[in-house]
């Protein structure tokens, strides 16, 4: 729910209710050891600007409660709850002239949050998130250049908090979610080619070369640590979202096939 607070709708207060089921597996290699449902029911309450059509600052608290369930694993590992309790800022950039296949524009997050018992979490740690890209074309060619680094300050994050990588465009040769830790960090460059001219259902053709890792240690954040993974795709607009078809590649063998329904930029 999204109340603006002045007639210029500069100025505004936003809240959600949300309920989500995550899937997190702990693997050995590219053996999956343990594998988990993460359930979490929560709400998020925030004040803030907007910044003409570009962007938007924002402060908010977070209060949510959740459990893991064991699917896969040591019969000796118990399912557990969890709860928290969070207060973020948050500055917002958006300038990308297409959500799906953008050809020109940039955006960006920068996000701080702090988590504590006396928010009502069971566990304190802080963290801070930046992402940002840029859109450039060239004709029917287009690129897409981004970046991102997550960090945990101390590097005491519970289990469910930690940073995720893996799958299309974050690692393409692994699976989805197959690496987390305190920290993470990712480049990559995209590159997609319209081969249809039709309105209805443009099609693309396209690749990208994608350099990170993550670290459970931040004495261990090297550039040099890091894994070079790629993908060759086939993309669509559909009339349910934009849908890719393709072939992700990774260091040591860590290959995947994916089919991918959903805004990946």
């Amino acid at each position: 729910w999204h109340q603006p607070l002045d007639p210029a709708s500069r100025y505004f207060v936003n809240t959600k209710a949300y309920l989500r089921r995550d899937q997190f597996s702990r693997y050995d290699g590219d053996d999956i050891v343990s594998d988990f449902n993460i359930w979490r029911a929560g709400l998020d309450l925030a004040i803030g600007r907007e910044f003409g059509t570009w962007g938007e600052g924002r402060v908010g608290y977070r209060r949510f409660k959740g459990e893991a369930d064991v699917r896969i694993g040591d019969p000796a590992l118990d399912d557990y709850s969890f709860g928290g309790g969070q207060l973020y800022g948050r500055l917002f950039l958006d300038k990308l002239d297409n959500v799906y296949f953008p050809t020109q524009g940039n955006k960006g997050i920068l996000e701080l949050m702090t988590s504590s018992k006396s928010l009502g979490s069971d566990s304190s740690y802080d963290q801070a998130r930046l992402s940002y890209s840029h859109a450039f074309s060239r004709g029917r060619n287009n690129f897409v250049g981004a970046l991102s680094f997550n960090t945990t300050l101390d590097d005491d994050a519970p289990p469910e908090a930690l940073f995720r990588t893996g799958g299309f465009l974050h690692l393409s040769g692994f699976r989805p979610n197959q690496l987390s830790g305190q920290h993470s960090g990712l480049v990559n460059l995209v590159f997609y080619r319209r081969i249809t001219d039709t309105k209805i259902l443009p099609a693309y053709i396209g690749g990208s070369i994608e350099y990170g890792n993550v670290w459970q240690d931040s004495d261990d954040i090297a550039f040099d640590d890091g894994l070079l993974n790629g993908s060759l795709f086939l993309g669509a607009d559909t009339p349910v979202g934009p849908a890719y078809f393709g072939l992700g590649l990774g260091e040591g063998g860590n290959n995947t096939v994916f089919f991918y329904l959903g805004p990946a930029f």
